[in-house]
C-alpha cells in the first residue's frame, strides 16, 4: 500500500513532463524553421544574384549554361533504331597487328571478314543515311549509349580491314562515327576527338601515297577546318562536363536546395576559366593551369571534387591539335613529295603546341611532336614500359 502511494506522484509527475514536452514542441519548431529561414534565405537569394549575373555573362557571350544545350535529344530521324538491329562482333586484340598473324590467322581473318561484309555495307548505309545517332547521355541509360558507342568502334575495326576498302571511304567513315559520338556524349568529347584524329592519322599513314591529288586536297581542306574549330569543341566540351557534374552532383549528393544556386554559380565561374585556358596550346598555357588549378583546389570542394584529373585534360587539346598539325604538315610533304621527286631536307613545318617550336621532322621518315612531357624522344611512338617517354609520330614510310 506504500509502495502504490509513492508511485502516484511519480505517475503524476511524468503525465505533466510530457504535457509539458508536447506544449513546447510546436515552438522549439517555430523556432527551428525561423532559424533556418533566416539563415539560409541570405543564401539562396545570393545564389540566385550570382547564378543570373553568370547566366547573363554568358549569354552576352552565346553561351548557354543549361543542361538541355549539351544533352538535347537528336531528332528523328536518327540511327537509334537501326544501330542496334546490325550485329556487329567484338574487335579481337590479335587483328590490331595483322603484320604478326600466322597464315591460319591470315586465313582465319579473311573468311571473318566474308562473312561479315553485308552487316558491314549495311553499317556503312545507316552512316550515310543520318546525322545523329540518337541514343543521348541521360543518367539512367548509360549501358544503351555505351553499347552504341562500342559498336562504332568495331566497325571502324573490321571496316578498315575489308579488302578493297577506300581510304577517303574510312575517313569519312571515321568523321561520322566520330559526330555521333561526340554529339551524344560531349561530356567525353575532349578524349573522343583526341581518339578519332589519332585513328585518322593512322589511316593516313597507310594510304598517304595512295591518294589522288584531289583526295590529298579534300583531307588538307578537312585538317584545317577541324583546327580551326578545335578551340571552340574543346570550350564546349569543358562546359558540357560541367553541365553534367552539376546535375550529376544535384542527383547523387542531393544539395540542399538554399545552397545549388550558389555552387552551381561558382562552378560556371571556374568553368569559364577553365574552357579559356584548356583551349590554348600547352606551351602556353600550362604554367597559368596549373595556377589556377592549385588556386581553385583551395577555393571550391566542387572543384577538387571533379576537377582532380584536370591537367591530363588539359593535355587532351593540345594532344589533338598535335595530331592534325601533323597529318596536316604530311599532306604539304607529299604534295612537295609528288612535284620534285623527293621530301624537302628542312621544311617550314607548323607549330608544336607542347613545345612551341616547329614540330620535328626526321626527312622522308616521320614527323613527330615531343608529347607533354616536353622530352624529345627521336620519334619514339611506344615505350619500352609505361615510364618510358613517348612522342606523338607520324610515320612518312611505313615500316
Amino acid at each position: 500500500e506504500s509502495t502504490a502511494k509513492n508511485s502516484m506522484p511519480e505517475k503524476v509527475f511524468q503525465r505533466r513532463h510530457r504535457g509539458f514536452i508536447f506544449l513546447l514542441l510546436p515552438q522549439v519548431i517555430t523556432i527551428f524553421l525561423l532559424a533556418y529561414v533566416v539563415l539560409l534565405t541570405p543564401c539562396y537569394l545570393i545564389g540566385k544574384i550570382r547564378l543570373y549575373q553568370v547566366e547573363r555573362q554568358f549569354h552576352q557571350e552565346h553561351i548557354s549554361i543549361r543542361i538541355e544545350h549539351y544533352l538535347t535529344p537528336a531528332a528523328k530521324p536518327n540511327a537509334a533504331e537501326e544501330i542496334f538491329a546490325i550485329d556487329i562482333p567484338d574487335f579481337p586484340v590479335k587483328y590490331f597487328e595483322v603484320e604478326k598473324l600466322s597464315p591460319e590467322e591470315r586465313r582465319e581473318l579473311d573468311s571473318q571478314l566474308h562473312e561479315l561484309r553485308p552487316q558491314l555495307m549495311r553499317f556503312r548505309a545507316m552512316l550515310r543515311k543520318y546525322d545523329r545517332l540518337g541514343v543521348a547521355r541521360d543518367f539512367s541509360d548509360h549501358p544503351k549509349l555505351n553499347l552504341a558507342q562500342k559498336k562504332l568502334r568495331n566497325y571502324q575495326y573490321w571496316s578498315e580491314l575489308l579488302p578493297g576498302n577506300a581510304p577517303m571511304e574510312m575517313l569519312r567513315d571515321l568523321r561520322q562515327c566520330r559526330f555521333y559520338e561526340i554529339g551524344e556524349d560531349p561530356y567525353y568529347g575532349a578524349y573522343s576527338e583526341r581518339r578519332y584524329a589519332a585513328r585518322s592519322n593512322r589511316i593516313l599513314e597507310d594510304h598517304l601515297r595512295k591518294l589522288s591529288d584531289a583526295e590529298l586536297q579534300t583531307v588538307k581542306n578537312t585538317l584545317q577546318m577541324d583546327i580551326g574549330n578545335l578551340p571552340g569543341n574543346t570550350r564546349h566540351y569543358v562546359l558540357a562536363e560541367n553541365s553534367i557534374d552539376l546535375k550529376r552532383m544535384n542527383l547523387v549528393m542531393g544539395l540542399p536546395f538554399p545552397f545549388r544556386d550558389n555552387a552551381a554559380a561558382t562552378s560556371w565561374q571556374i568553368a569559364r576559366e577553365e574552357a579559356a585556358l584548356r583551349s590554348r596550346e600547352w606551351f602556353e598555357s600550362i604554367d597559368n593551369y596549373r595556377k589556377f588549378a592549385a588556386r581553385n583546389a583551395k577555393r571550391s570542394f566542387w572543384y577538387s571534387f571533379l576537377r582532380d584529373d584536370g591537367e591530363s585534360k588539359n593535355r587532351l587539346h593540345s594532344a589533338t591539335l598535335a595530331q592534325y598539325r601533323l597529318a596536316l604538315a604530311a599532306v604539304e610533304l607529299e604534295k612537295y613529295r609528288r612535284q620534285h621527286g623527293d621530301y624537302p631536307k628542312n621544311p617550314v613545318l607548323p607549330r608544336d603546341p607542347f613545345s612551341g617550336q616547329p614540330l620535328r621532322y626526321i626527312a622522308g621518315k616521320m614527323l613527330y611532336s615531343v608529347n607533354g612531357d616536353g622530352i624529345d624522344d627521336g620519334g619514339r611512338a611506344f615505350g619500352r614500359h609505361e615510364k618510358d617517354s613517348t612522342d606523338i609520330v607520324f610515320h612518312l614510310e611505313k615500316k
